[in-house]
């Protein structure tokens, strides 16, 4: 049996396919969930993640932004299961120019880091700005 149009389709192992389909592909949008709780939804091209997408674990961790070819490009925002929660540019799947990464507690926040990224490594001056209205700044 071939699906198009909207379907699900659950693997064997407990992998979930949910969404558009095309000759049994995902292709539009569409969500695929894992035993394990991970999962990944958004726009599908040909069974890839093509476009606008979030992924997310069963822990809280979460991320979102443009995705092409399974690599990340553009704006990005992400949460950590910890509460930091993250924005920066991805280019060529790799963490490229500014970056700020706030930490939180219970709603509060305790310190902003802004940083750059220079294909994936940091670099620059790096500054941290504590609650307490300490700063600090390190040159990587």
């Amino acid at each position: 049996m071939e699906l198009n149009g909207k379907g699900k389709i659950t693997q064997p192992h407990g992998t979930c396919f949910e969404g558009d389909f095309v000759n049994n592909t995902l292709h539009g949008e569409g969500k695929i969930t894992a035993p394990d709780g991970f999962f990944i939804e958004g726009t599908f091209r040909e069974g890839g993640i093509y476009g606008w997408c979030k992924t997310g674990s069963a822990e809280g961790s979460t991320m979102e932004g443009e995705n092409v070819a399974g690599k990340w490009v553009g704006a990005v925002k992400s949460k950590s299961r910890t509460s930091i929660t993250s924005e920066g540019s991805y280019v060529d799947g790799k963490k490229h120019g500014p970056w700020t990464h706030c930490v939180c507690d219970n709603s509060r926040e305790l310190g902003v880091v802004h940083g750059h990224y220079l294909n994936g490594v940091e670099s620059g001056r790096w500054t941290i700005k504590l609650a307490s209205g300490e700063t600090f700044e390190t040159d990587m």
